[in-house]
């Protein structure tokens, strides 16, 4: 295993071919992988080219940077940010746009392969467009953002501890949590239809690389654990999935308040309306890169317990056992 120690003296660690090899009998590791410290996260290979673009991006005083772990209900908070920001009275011709334009997935060069990130056509469009001249190998999705006009809804999976250190004093982050065990169905299920990641295997094996701290973006309680720790800092709001699905205008109210859009009632509720999981999984496709199974595609369920449906009584205890270990201080709801 190869080291390269970064400019803003992040370690980064190359996965040998001893080791993308075995992973290999489980998920596609043909992009390669990485591990990064601090954190011990794992991320794909094109970090290495990435990072430093990464780590000097230009954020401005308004935007806003929706950070989570995989599959935790951060598609539903980054439509419930663009509309209240955007389209509350919903009039805006923009909201027909794919989510990959209005709300860019930071990373997304990272994790698809730079070579292969023209593969969303409304994104290479959006880039050709907004981009001319500039070189797509320099992260077609950063420049596209740097493109954007005020206020951006940025989407990010990578943990606070890989931003600056600086990232707070000036950027507004929401971070969403879920509760582990609804987070882990849901994560197989997409990491089953998603084509870059192409999990091959069940849900024991998989539950066996989340204990380990061995899936892209884990460790989860590493990540969920820094979030947790800056949740009283400013510029910083947590949320919890659950609360969510519970009280979903009284959790607007408190982004609302947090990031300044001042709406009406009447706009609040236009927009929970608008972004409630029904009309989302009507309304919005991703890239080919997602394909569906007998259960769902991208949207499957949208709904607090469904890991019951899902995971055997040992396969929960298990990740109980994990969650007492690392999390015991974080108060998951898992019905509501």
């Amino acid at each position: 295993m190869s080291e390269l120690l970064t400019n803003n003296g992040r370690k980064i660690e190359v996965l040998d071919e001893e080791e993308l090899c075995e992973r290999g009998k489980d998920f596609d590791v043909s992009l390669g992988f990485v591990r990064v410290q601090p954190g011990r996260y794992l991320l794909r290979g094109d970090y290495v080219k990435m990072h430093s673009n990464y780590y000097n991006f230009q954020f401005r005083q308004d935007d806003v940077l929706c950070l989570s772990w995989p599959k935790c209900g951060q598609t539903w908070t980054l439509e419930l940010l663009w509309n209240m920001k955007h389209n509350p009275n919903l009039d805006n011709p923009l909201a027909k746009q794919s989510p990959n334009i209005r709300t860019p997935f930071f990373e997304f060069d990272m994790i698809t392969g730079i070579s292969n990130s023209h593969s969303v056509p409304e994104v290479m469009e959006a880039f050709e467009r907004n981009c001319p001249g500039a070189d797509p190998n320099n992260g077609i999705h950063t420049q596209l953002l740097a493109s954007q006009k005020s206020p951006r809804i940025i989407k990010s999976h990578i943990p606070l501890s890989l931003w600056p250190d600086d990232l707070l004093k000036g950027t507004k982050v929401v971070y969403v949590a879920r509760n582990p065990k609804d987070a882990v169905v849901s994560y197989e299920h997409f990491s089953r239809i998603n084509k870059v990641i192409a999990f091959k295997k069940d849900m024991d094996t998989f539950i066996d690389y989340f204990v380990k701290d061995d899936l892209m973006y884990g460790p989860y309680w590493q990540h969920l654990r820094e979030a947790w720790e800056a949740r009283n800092k400013e510029n910083f709001l947590l949320l919890f999935y659950e609360d969510m699905i519970h009280d979903i205008i009284g959790q607007l109210k408190k982004i609302d308040k947090y990031i300044g859009t001042n709406l009406t009632d009447k706009q609040l509720e236009n927009v929970a309306n608008h972004c409630s999981f029904n009309s989302m999984k009507g309304r919005i496709t991703f890239s080919d890169n997602v394909g569906k199974s007998p259960e769902g595609g991208f949207f499957r369920k949208g709904k607090v317990g469904s890991w019951r449906e899902k995971l055997a009584s040992e396969q929960a205890d298990k990740i109980d056992q994990w969650t007492k270990e690392h999390l015991s201080d974080i108060p998951f709801k898992y019905e509501v």
